[in-house]
């Protein structure tokens, strides 16, 4: 990459767009850019990315559909949920094409669709595509993978924004389990889940289940 010749991200992203760059160079251009948080430079990278592998190959092959969730994630860190969603949407039935609706890769395009509509406070479709999500990593890594334990509590907190309560505590509890066997008693990402499941157990009106989480948590939180 020519960092030396250019003046500041923007330039490096005109240059390397106008030097017919294969996609592996444009690839290392996004991390670079990725890195220092140049995410509008990453979009327009990964735009011409997508734009070119849909001439060469043909918007519904393996290729764009790659490109298309790259584009998603790119949007993501831009905080752009509605971008982000529409690329997912168009990624989404190429990953189930080429690699079966069941897959795992097809489970990451689904779990970060939920975080699209998420962010767009679409509650209820964050919770379908979360439990399509869930069922294919629970198959594909085992029911106390780190992977379900993640899943989990994204889903957990689906329902309580939902408001049904007692399915996001059953959610958190399974997810509390998974992490406290995979990390120990006294990990911070056990702390977050603790956390997460005492506000469960506060709306559900069990105040002294929430009291000994949200304690439990503190101290963890303390020591870290």
């Amino acid at each position: 990459l020519p960092v030396d010749d250019v003046n500041d991200a923007d330039e490096l992203v005109e240059v390397m767009l106008g030097s017919g760059a294969d996609a592996k160079l444009l690839d290392g251009l996004c991390a670079l850019l990725t890195s220092i948080q140049e995410n509008a430079g990453v979009v327009k990278v990964r735009e011409a990315i997508l734009a070119a592998k849909e001439r060469a190959f043909g918007a519904e092959c393996k290729e764009a559909g790659a490109a298309l969730y790259d584009l998603g994630l790119a949007y993501w860190r831009l905080r752009d949920s509605a971008k982000q969603r529409e690329f997912l949407e168009r990624a989404l039935p190429i990953y189930e094409h080429e690699y079966g609706s069941d897959s795992s890769k097809v489970a990451g395009v689904l779990n970060d669709l939920g975080n699209a509509y998420l962010g767009l406070g679409d509650y209820a479709k964050q919770r379908d595509v979360l439990e399509r999500a869930l069922a294919i990593d629970e198959r594909e890594h085992g029911k106390n993978s780190t992977h379900v334990a993640i899943t989990l509590t994204n889903l957990g907190n689906a329902y309580g924004t939902l408001g049904d309560h007692a399915k996001k505590r059953d959610m958190l509890e399974r997810a509390l389990a998974i992490k406290e066997r995979t990390y120990g008693r006294d990990h911070a990402e056990v702390a977050i889940t603790l956390m997460n499941l005492g506000n469960a157990y506060g709306q559900l009106g069990d105040y002294a289940k929430a009291r000994d989480s949200q304690e439990r948590s503190l101290a963890i939180k303390e020591r870290a």
